[in-house]
């Protein structure tokens, strides 16, 4: 069960949290296919917070280690460009 002092994370910004498999990343409709049906009798707890769907770190961790009988720890991840390279883009389609 989600504690509100656990720290929420929208089901959207999951997949940004995990890391990629052979250059996919995990699709949204996945994680929220956890949440309805689950996988091998296993469900990813969530909450409706304002209207927004919302699950936990710690929930995502005791879901990856119910499905793998072991622990599982989500990495801080670094976003996919820099802003280097987003100012690289933008000067290049002349933004």
């Amino acid at each position: 069960m989600i504690s509100l002092d656990e720290q929420l994370v929208g089901l959207s910004d999951v997949p940004g949290m995990l890391p990629s498999i052979g250059g996919k990343r995990v699709h949204r409709a996945t994680v929220y296919r956890w949440v309805q049906r689950g996988i091998r009798g296993h469900r990813l707890e969530a909450l409706c917070v304002g209207g927004r769907r919302v699950t936990s770190r710690q929930a995502l961790d005791r879901f990856f280690q119910a499905l793998t009988g072991e622990p599982y720890e989500l990495e801080e991840r670094e976003p996919e460009r820099s802003a280097t390279d987003a100012r690289r883009l933008a000067d290049r389609y002349g933004l």
